[in-house]
């Protein structure tokens, strides 16, 4: 009896190895066709991201902003392509649509020149105190980088706050440069233009 019941287990044990590698079959061929499926999805939109691309360089606004519509279905939560998109639609005046996707790229995303668009989206909406923070962001993220605080400075003069932009006019001036260019002596300046004007 003893017997019969070990050839009975392996007979089970043989028949249920070929179920247990069919499943595994069916499971690993299903696997790979989702991952197939979105691999495939992920390059044309890629390359529905780079025809957007080169249509803006040509000034096809309407084809670029078709396109990015298009990538914008799967890339959605891609960091770069969702900076780039709300950067074309800023371009394109197309302001609140703007705020909403650099909104949700800052959400998976900090960095500096995605800061700058924020500060000059929420500038545009006559949102200074955001736009404030954003600037001050920027620059706390790239201590060295002139543009944010220049920016500033501007915006502390419009809304009457001056004597806080010349202190911030005076601490770019007096600001050690890393690397020399010609926008950060054009700021330079800018900068003691302004202190000076203020103070006649």
């Amino acid at each position: 009896m003893l017997a019969y019941a070990s050839v009975r287990l392996l007979e089970d044990v043989g028949t249920a190895r070929p179920l247990l590698l069919q499943a595994g079959a069916v499971c690993l061929l299903a696997t790979c066709g989702w991952v197939g499926s979105r691999t495939y999805r992920r390059m044309k939109a890629e390359l529905v991201w780079a025809e957007a691309v080169a249509a803006s360089s040509l000034g096809q606004a309407d084809r670029a902003m078709e396109k990015y519509r298009r990538a914008y279905s799967v890339l959605w939560a891609d960091r770069y392509f969702l900076y780039n998109y709300a950067a074309e639609l800023h371009r394109h005046g197309q302001q609140d649509e703007a705020l909403r996707v650099a909104g949700a790229c800052r959400r998976r995303w900090a960095d500096y020149d995605l800061e700058l668009l924020l500060a000059e989206l929420y500038e545009q909406r006559g949102e200074d105190v955001r736009a404030e923070a954003h600037y001050r962001r920027a620059s706390l993220m790239c201590p060295n980088r002139f543009v944010p605080l220049h920016r500033l400075v501007l915006l502390l003069d419009r809304t009457g706050r001056a004597d806080e932009a010349v202190r911030l006019a005076r601490q770019l001036v007096e600001k050690p440069v890393k690397v020399p260019s010609f926008q950060v002596d054009w700021i330079k300046k800018e900068m003691n233009n302004y202190i000076v004007k203020q103070c006649e």
